[in-house]
């Protein structure tokens, strides 16, 4: 008997609510979100609505939101962390009885339940689009990094439900480990208490992009190394798993490698930008007042305030 409590409560709402299962679900197009032009409009509509809100807004004066704020990322919070013990519940069985090999690369590791769990985070980036609301409405900056991530991610998620790929999972775990921090850390901030690690938050995204890149390099070896230069594996013997299980394997490779690659970059300049241009803008201060009082020597002392960045950028 597996040890799933979480998934237990889930099968329960669907048996009662739904008359379902998550054993039998598979993606089909009535589903809510369900095609590619529904997902495509739904996503052009936001950038729209979100850059036509920020010119309105010009003549507004910004909205006060603490509460819904705090009660969409508290939500968020909690929902990332369900839908992480949801997901970990039947794969760490996978892992223990199959291994690894076969939890990343076997069709039959794409079971019904993951499928049902993916196509809940999927929903979960159309629900993040909630994130820039807040920041129009708020009159915040809304920089180009938070408009792009949020529209990429939600393509790119519909891209894994629509056209599956095995290893699905390893991306959605640590994405949502991450999920769960930044959002309880935008939750307790909407109600102005301050948290010094929200640094760390930015770093932890960047990993999260080395490791995601990491596994796609894997697997874009696997699939180009055997079709597009099948000499490297017959004449110099380079190892190969060429059963690895994607539906649409250089679809995968291509998008996922550009997606994840500009997200990398654009994370380590806005870490620059926003961490690095503070770090030398508290040194220069400290030098600064330690002149003013005529005391150079390493014990100076100068108060710097812990202000909270306004630009509220919330990112995968």
């Amino acid at each position: 008997m597996k040890f799933s409590p979480v998934n237990d409560a889930l099968d329960v709402i669907l048996a009662k609510s739904f008359n379902t299962s998550a054993d039998t679900f598979r993606f089909h197009e009535s589903l809510p979100f369900g095609t590619f032009p529904v997902v495509f409009a739904t996503t052009v509509g936001y950038v729209a609505l979100m850059l036509s809100g920020k010119q309105i807004m010009k003549n507004y004066q910004p909205f006060v939101l603490k509460v819904p704020i705090f009660l969409h990322n508290l939500i968020m919070s909690v929902a990332s962390a369900i839908l992480f013990v949801l997901i970990m519940e039947p794969l760490i069985p996978m892992l223990y009885e199959r291994g690894l090999n076969y939890s990343v690369c076997n069709k039959e590791a794409y079971t019904p339940r993951l499928e049902l769990l993916y196509y809940f985070n999927f929903l979960f980036k159309i629900w993040e689009f909630i994130d820039t609301a807040f920041i129009v409405l708020r009159k915040r900056p809304l920089e180009f990094l938070h408009v792009y991530h949020h529209s990429a991610t939600a393509l790119m998620a519909f891209m894994f439900v629509v056209k599956p790929q095995s290893s699905l999972w390893f991306y959605i775990l640590i994405n949502l480990f991450v999920h769960v921090l930044m959002y309880y850390y935008f939750a307790v901030t909407a109600l102005s208490i301050k948290i010094w690690w929200k640094k760390y938050l930015t770093t932890m995204q960047i990993i999260q992009f080395v490791v995601d890149l990491a596994l796609i390099g894997f697997l874009v070896y696997n699939v180009f190394a055997a079709d597009l230069f099948p000499w490297i594996v017959t004449d110099y013997g380079f190892p190969v798993i060429s059963d690895c299980y994607s539906a649409d394997p250089h679809l995968h490779a291509g998008v996922a490698s550009f997606v994840l690659f500009s997200y990398l970059v654009l994370f380590m300049d806005f870490y620059r930008r926003t961490y690095n241009k503070k770090d030398g803008a508290s040194k220069s201060k400290a030098n600064g007042a330690a002149k003013v009082n005529g005391n150079t020597d390493s014990h100076a002392k100068t108060h710097h305030p812990n202000r909270q960045t306004t630009t509220n950028q919330k990112e995968e």
